[in-house]
């Protein structure tokens, strides 16, 4: 399975392995590492109790992990919101926060399912 049917994820598979140094076992560990990872979820849990120093941590921790594999629609979600928390999070929008939110968790949960697929599919 390639790029081309995996495309609707929103990850470039082939930067992906070319950040791991093309060597499949580190992708297939760091992609398995992120499939197990609990940063979203302390993130939800941030968002949920309206914790937005802790927010804002997950998040950016969030960001990196997907820039650094090339889950790059969740990163693409994951910037503004970081951005914005960056500035002064007590003063956000509530409403800007839930939609900058929701858009990283359709993102994330479109990663997860791609990640998968792939993992089935090549390893």
């Amino acid at each position: 399975m390639g790029d081309i049917t995996l495309a609707g994820y929103g990850i470039d598979w082939g930067k992906s392995l070319n950040n791991c140094i093309g060597d499949r076992n580190f992708h297939k560990k760091i992609l398995d590492m992120f499939l197990e990872d609990q940063c979203f979820s302390k993130a939800k849990d941030a968002y949920m109790s309206d914790d937005r120093k802790e927010l804002f941590a997950r998040m950016h921790e969030l960001k990196g992990i997907s820039g650094n594999v090339a889950l790059d629609d969740l990163y693409g979600a994951t910037v503004p919101l970081v951005e914005l928390l960056r500035v002064d999070n007590d003063k956000c929008d509530k409403a800007e926060i839930d939609r900058l939110f929701n858009a990283c968790e359709e993102a994330y949960d479109r990663a997860r399912e791609g990640v998968k697929l792939y993992i089935e599919n090549n390893y």
